[in-house]
């Protein structure tokens, strides 16, 4: 239902939508998980996770969805290895897409006074 959900915002070119969607999967995860501290770190880091994948939302598209598609069919096979690959190599993908949209400018990374700050804080 949650990788439907997020197919259909990326359809209707719903950035947030889709950012909305993507948290609600990855918090669904960790709460299948039960690890309890991997729950709490995802939330402390919720909104710094939503401003990252925002960048690369519409850009990462159906390939994202694709694996989570791709990720909930080996965890439903009770495949922990295989879910565990899918999604290190997940996020691999969406880091080397979000890396690949900030250039050489430190700042697109960084974040500047008068911008929204970056995941990684201000210098």
């Amino acid at each position: 239902h949650l990788v439907q959900r997020g197919r259909e915002r990326l359809a209707a070119g719903d950035t947030n939508g889709l950012v909305e969607a993507n948290a609600q999967f990855h918090g669904f995860l960790a709460e299948l998980s039960g690890n309890r501290l991997l729950m709490e770190l995802l939330a402390s880091l919720d909104v710094r996770i939503r401003w990252y994948f925002s960048s690369v939302a519409r850009i990462r598209g159906v390939d994202s969805w694709d694996e989570h598609d791709a990720i909930v069919d080996a965890i439903a096979d009770g495949d922990a290895d295989q879910a565990a690959l899918l999604m290190r190599t997940h996020s691999q993908n969406t880091e080397s897409v979000y890396m690949g949209t900030q250039g050489d400018d430190p700042s697109a990374v960084q974040g500047d006074s008068s911008s929204t700050e970056s995941p990684r804080g201000r210098s």
